[in-house]
């Protein structure tokens, strides 16, 4: 199965992947690349990666919706909205 762990950073969203033994990990991004992410889980029912995201350029916080490629569920689109006033 082995394990997913997405890296919030001031430059996008990273996911790191490794196999059960934890020996070697993959990276994948920056996704969301130039905007700061500070939270981010992923709904293993479809892929959806869902992130609190700031643009430092837009000043503003935005929540973004990735589908990235999950072992088993698949791999679709991105999208930001602008967060309620």
């Amino acid at each position: 199965m082995g394990v997913l762990a997405l890296v919030g950073t001031r430059n996008g969203l990273f996911l790191l992947r490794a196999g059960d033994d934890r020996d070697s990990w993959d990276v994948e991004g920056p996704l969301l690349e130039g905007w700061g992410v500070f939270h981010a889980i992923v709904d293993e029912r479809d892929g959806t990666i869902f992130a609190a995201a700031n643009h430092l350029v837009c000043a503003r916080p935005c929540n973004a919706r990735v589908t990235v490629e999950v072992p088993g569920v698949g791999r679709g689109r991105s999208a930001c909205q602008r967060s309620p006033a």
